[in-house]
């Protein structure tokens, strides 16, 4: 008999090709900032930093993968002393002589970057401000002044004074002032304010003064250097109906512009200002604006400078009270979908921009001082649409990818990205996508479809109003979702009744099982959430069918088992000081292990029949989870938040599947993992990594080596195995055991296993054969 080894998995060995890895795809066009100088573009992305020559047009891309940025995440970017600064989600760092520099300040989350004249940089955070003076750092805590609901959301500069705006979500703020040279933080009671209300309509500054107009309480203004605040009268008195819509900019003069909405009267976008303490709406502009059909959208400061946009792309300066245009970027079906701030060189003044034309979006440069826009290079030819993944599928010659977690966004087919709902229906919406255990896919988006060698297939319509999870089995598909009881009027309990069923269909849309909230196994946990589907208590989380056929519904307070016969499992998990049960609020399963998978926070947790073990990352693998989820290999994978994958092979058990080479921690989120053929693709938020394996020994074995011999091969559903007769055992192409048969002269079905290469061995583990599943 001829001996061969159930696969061992090995790394490809991968190379580095322009900054990047190699097994590394992703696109550039998700962009927050922007900032430049007289050599180089720079420029902020949701997934790295930019630098691009201005002469050449070639440039660099930095990320976690190829440098010591802890964050990809760029929120903010200046040009300082000869030096670039940005901030990420995670750090600050410097670039210089083609160098990105990390400062050691990565246990801080940075949403921005100010400049002072006192010889300081300023990062910030929510709750912190950083000054830099190239050598030291001034730390500065907020978080006596903030909250969980608020942060820091303005900061103007006067002098050796910053001034703080803490606002919240709806709209109120509190305020401080920083003194510089004292190292002060000075917050403000209503007392010493004078004025009750934090609810504002608009706040300005002017020479070291601060307007705050209220909503009841009129007009308040502090004076930096004074320190002292004092309430105005007969001054910035809107007319009733008005609402400042845009910030406010102060020109030399002393006026301040911004625009309008009057809602009440003309409904139109007018351009004001305040002169003379007085309200004035610029009739000239107006008529201006009449004449030239433009509807204002925002004002802007540069220097000396002030400039007006409007919502259909030009741009205007105001030279002496005249309006001069600028740059016009486009008459025709222009739209811009995305931009980031301006930025000021000398003379020149530039801004990026997504422009959208006749459904066609390019990165373009918008150019003020030139009059002119031009195309950024590093827009590549062939391009993911989204970058921040959430899934990644690949299917007969197909491509699949997503923004969100098993959803599909855009498929791939003859070299183009389409918007689906559904292959073959072209829409912008991504829809649930579920893979059952022969590997075909199904789509749920109002109606079921079904993927299949390259062809989709309407099934039947179902779309309730509350929709938890969809999962596919045995030739049915399961829903799991709450729906509204009664008229929904509101009763004297300010309450509305919620219901929650599963319901099961074939695939011919006839009912052929359903449970509602009257059911034993829906009843005891129906009754915490039954008001609310927005508190995710007894409405539907998510349900994951086993192997047997067996519905495991998650809800917010707990997890049950049901098998074919409506018999329930209750999980009992550990409860806390305030006796709330701690359980899992995501699940998994491996259908190669048959195991039930789930995770809470750092908590691991795998299920047996009536009992669970759990493991905690932080022991396993010394890292926190922020991952967990089964791929269509049939396992399990988890990821800690610092960018490592793990493959689950037990709850004892976590294999590390190296991502990047020379690369620990790749410092990004990890959403999703597919396979397709030799190649594992991760999902993250930055791109695609393509993590290539191949299997040793096995691929050069030939079934005629064997002492047995499979028949057909490739197989279908069945296939007789003739030169061996007992139990044997199928492995699947990573060694995982999927299930113990019978050989005999009937015909081995098989129907239900996925496309791939597959081991038949005795009970003693010696091979006797392999087939490959189509």
């Amino acid at each position: 008999m001829k001996y061969i080894y159930l696969p061992i998995l090995l790394l490809l060995s991968l190379t580095s090709l322009y900054s990047q890895p190699e097994n590394f795809t992703s696109n550039y066009d998700n962009y927050n900032c922007f900032a430049f100088d007289d050599d180089n573009y720079y420029v902020g992305l949701v997934n790295g930093f930019v630098v691009q020559e201005r002469a050449t047009g070639d440039y660099e891309y930095y990320s976690t993968l190829n440098s010591d940025m802890v964050g990809n995440n760029v929120s903010d970017i200046e040009v300082y002393k000869g030096k670039v600064y940005f901030t990420t989600n995670s750090g600050v760092y410097s670039f210089s002589d083609g160098k990105v520099e990390n400062l050691d300040q990565d246990s801080l989350s940075f949403n921005g970057i100010k400049l002072d004249e006192n010889g300081y940089i300023w990062f910030h955070g929510n709750d912190f401000l950083l000054g830099y003076d190239g050598e030291n750092f001034k730390y500065f805590d907020l978080s006596p002044f903030t909250s969980h609901l608020t942060s820091l959301s303005e900061i103007y500069i006067y002098k050796e004074y910053l001034w703080l705006s803490i606002g919240r979500y709806d709209n109120r703020y509190s305020y401080a002032v920083i003194n510089i040279n004292q190292d002060t933080v000075k917050s403000f009671t209503v007392e010493e304010r004078g004025f009750g209300s934090d609810y504002r309509l608009f706040l300005a500054f002017s020479e070291g003064i601060v307007w705050n107009s209220l909503s009841n309480e009129g007009l308040f203004k502090y004076d930096i250097e004074a320190g002292e605040w004092s309430k105005e009268t007969n001054r910035f008195i809107l007319p009733f109906g008005n609402r400042i819509i845009s910030n406010i900019e102060t020109d030399e003069s002393g006026k301040m512009w911004f625009i309008i909405f009057d809602k009440l009267g003309e409904r139109v976008y007018k351009l004001a200002t305040f002169e003379n303490d007085q309200f004035v709406v610029e009739t000239k502009f107006e008529k201006f604006a009449a004449d030239n059909d433009i509807t204002w959208r925002q004002v802007y400061k540069f220097g000396d400078e002030l400039i007006l946009s409007t919502m259909s792309g030009e741009y205007y300066r105001l030279v002496e009270d005249e309006i001069e245009l600028i740059t016009d970027i486009d008459t025709n079906e222009v739209e811009i979908t995305n931009e980031t701030n301006f930025y000021k060189n000398g003379d020149e003044i530039f801004r990026l921009a997504n422009v959208k034309r006749n459904e066609s979006a390019e990165i373009e440069f918008i150019d003020l001082e030139n009059k002119k826009v031009d195309n950024f290079i590093i827009k590549q030819d062939t391009y993911f649409p989204y970058l921040t993944l959430g899934s990644y599928y690949k299917m007969d010659g197909m491509e699949f990818i997503s923004r969100y977690y098993n959803n599909i966004s855009r498929v791939k087919k003859d070299g183009d990205w389409q918007g689906v709902s559904a292959i073959g229906i072209v829409n912008d919406d991504g829809v649930a996508v579920k893979i059952d255990e022969k590997g075909d896919y199904y789509f749920h988006d109002e109606y079921l479809y079904k993927y299949f060698k390259g062809t989709s297939e309407k099934l039947f319509r179902f779309s309730p109003e509350f929709l938890g999870s969809v999962d596919v089995f045995d030739d049915n598909v399961n829903f799991y979702y709450s729906y509204r009881i009664g008229s929904h009027d509101v009763n004297y309990n300010l309450q509305r009744e919620f219901g929650v069923r599963i319901s099961q269909y074939d695939f011919k849309g006839q009912k052929t099982m359903e449970l509602t909230q009257e059911d034993n196994c829906i009843s005891s946990w129906y009754e915490i959430g039954k008001y609310s589907t927005y508190y995710h208590g007894s409405v539907p989380s998510d349900m994951k069918i086993d192997n047997y056929g067996n519905k495991w519904c998650l809800t917010w307070t707990s997890l049950n088992k049901i098998d074919g016969n409506i018999n329930c499992t209750y999980f009992n998990f550990e409860r806390d000081e305030e006796n709330e049960a701690i359980k899992p609020n995501q699940i998994a399963y491996s259908r190669y292990q048959g195991k039930m998978y789930g995770r809470n926070d750092n908590i691991v947790y795998s299920f047996g029949d009536t009992n669970y073990r759990k493991a905690n990352s932080e022991d396993m693998v010394d890292g926190e989870l922020n991952f967990i989820g089964e791929s269509n290999d049939g396992l399990v994978y988890v990821a800690t938040t610092d960018g490592r994958l793990f493959r689950l092979n037990t709850i004892d058990s976590w294999e590390r599947i190296p991502l990047i080479e020379g690369k620990e921690k790749i410092h990004a989120n990890i959403r999703n993992v597919f396979r397709s053929e030799d190649t594992l693709y991760v999902s993250t938020e930055i791109g695609l990594i393509k993590v290539h394996q191949k299997i040793t020994s096995v691929e050069n074995s030939s079934t005629e080596e064997l002492d047995a011999n499979v028949f057909p091969n490739p197989v279908g559903n069945t296939f007789n195995l003739t030169g061996f007769e007992g139990e044997a055992v199928i492995y699947n192409s990573f060694g995982a055991k999927i299930k113990s048969v019978e050989i005999t002269n009937n015909d081995i079905n098989v129907s239900k296993l996925p496309a791939g290469i597959y081991f038949i061995t005795d009970q003693s583990g010696n091979p006797i054969a392999k087939f490959v599943k189509e």
